[in-house]
């Protein structure tokens, strides 16, 4: 699937959404090469929503080889501990 382009209006609205989200501190510019898709669906009031879709950009990242252990699991194995060192934690 394509993505299709930005409308006139569409545009104006991503650009003046930027902006705000520039002014509130919340965005910033960056000059990595990864972007991603903007969509606009809009709310029950009728404005719009700026959203990114990130889907392209997760499909280039890569899987931790090394997920974090579960607590559950930690706390099991340590569970009938009495003393603990600092290495433990």
């Amino acid at each position: 699937m394509t993505p299709r382009q930005l409308s006139y209006r569409e545009e104006v609205e991503v650009n003046w959404q930027i902006q705000t989200l520039v002014d509130l501190g919340k965005m910033h510019k960056s000059a990595l090469k990864y972007t991603c898709k903007v969509t606009l669906p809009m709310k029950k009031d009728g404005s719009q929503r700026f959203c990114g879709d990130y889907h392209p950009l997760n499909h280039q990242t890569r899987r931790d080889s090394f997920p974090m252990t579960l607590i559950e699991d930690v706390l099991n194995q340590l569970g009938h501990s009495k003393w603990f060192s600092a290495f433990d934690l």
